[in-house]
């Protein structure tokens, strides 16, 4: 988690807390203090993005960082007199231009995510929250989710595939790979028929999760193609929802 400190110590910086940095981008201060503590991956897009423009930074720049390097720069720097705070920056920004100047490849899973949200020569499709891998790591309900349009590559989407779903959604866990991988996109069609096998979208206990379901005489079983994490038994008391199955 040093790149969530590192990030928090740049909002304490800039606005002094972390909840008067939420009011002065817009954001909720649940919803800021959830990605300091789950971890920027875990973090929408739209999210990450706010942050980064609120403090004036590129988001592949949380990706490149160098931990140890950044915390030692910042304990130093609070340390220093205004005047001599004002010397490194101006420093630091000649560094940079330089840098600017000689290369601006980008090498990070932010480009991944960002490059949906390029509008030129894209299909245009609806995406609705996002997903994680296992119990309690996945998109909780009340962590705004909303409907909004991304935008796919003509040769990275197939049409009859964009046809047969509702939409799609972020997948940022790895609890269906290999074959769903983490980043990436899941396309859904709607359906409340729970079929044994079927690998769908469903609410459990608040929480958005793609999973297969495993139906076993009247139980219903969650199961991740990952080895690594659990099956989920589905007990009567807890929310369950069936929201559709997984098309691509």
């Amino acid at each position: 988690m040093e790149k969530e400190q590192h990030l928090k110590n740049l909002i304490e910086l800039k606005s002094g807390t972390v909840k008067s940095f939420s009011e002065e981008i817009g954001l909720a201060y649940t919803t800021v203090r959830s990605i300091l503590e789950r971890g920027i991956l875990n973090a929408k897009v739209e999210n990450v993005i706010k942050i980064c423009r609120g403090l004036n930074i590129k988001p592949e720049s949380l990706m490149q960082i160098d931990d140890s390097l950044i915390s030692e720069a910042l304990t130093t720097l609070i340390e220093l007199k205004a005047t001599r705070q004002k010397n490194v920056l101006n420093y630091a920004k000649e560094q940079l231009k330089v840098q600017n100047q000689k290369s601006t490849n980008i090498s990070s899973i932010n480009e991944y995510k960002i490059k949906y949200n390029n509008k030129e020569e894209k299909i245009p499709f609806t995406r609705i929250g996002t997903t994680g891998a296992g119990v309690g790591v996945g998109e909780e309900l009340d962590d705004d989710i909303i409907e909004e349009t991304v935008y796919f590559d003509r040769s990275e989407v197939d049409q009859q595939l964009l046809e047969t779903a509702d939409f799609c959604i972020y997948v940022n866990g790895d609890s269906m790979e290999p074959t769903i991988k983490s980043d990436t996109y899941s396309f859904v069609r709607r359906t409340n028929e729970i079929r044994d096998g079927l690998v769908s979208l469903v609410i459990y206990d608040s929480t958005v999760l793609i999973k297969k379901i495993e139906l076993i005489d009247d139980a219903i079983n969650l199961v991740s193609l990952n080895p690594r994490y659990e099956t989920i038994k589905v007990k009567p008391h807890h929310q369950f929802k069936l929201i559709g199955k997984i098309v691509q």
